[in-house]
């Protein structure tokens, strides 16, 4: 599921670490309203060191890694250039 956040659209994701294990690691993305109400990847990630059996927090990790990565790399698309 994709959340507006500063003009982006970021997603944390839990991804599996094997078919047969409880645990999930981090995920997520971080993208951008393109063209003819497309929407352009600017960046994914993955953590697979950082593993936990809670699908909601691995979830919730990703989210708000992605927020980071708008904070400090990108340029907020809300802002008003002057």
């Amino acid at each position: 599921m994709l959340e507006p956040y500063k003009g982006y659209f970021i997603s944390g994701k839990a991804l599996i670490v094997h078919p047969f294990s409880p645990d999930w690691y981090v995920g997520g993305s971080v993208d951008a309203p393109g063209r003819l109400s497309s929407i352009v990847e600017v960046t994914r990630f993955e953590l697979p060191s950082f593993t936990t059996n809670l699908h909601g927090l691995a979830q919730w990790f990703g989210l708000e890694l992605a927020k980071i990565v708008v904070d400090e790399c990108l340029v907020s698309k809300s802002a008003t250039v002057t």
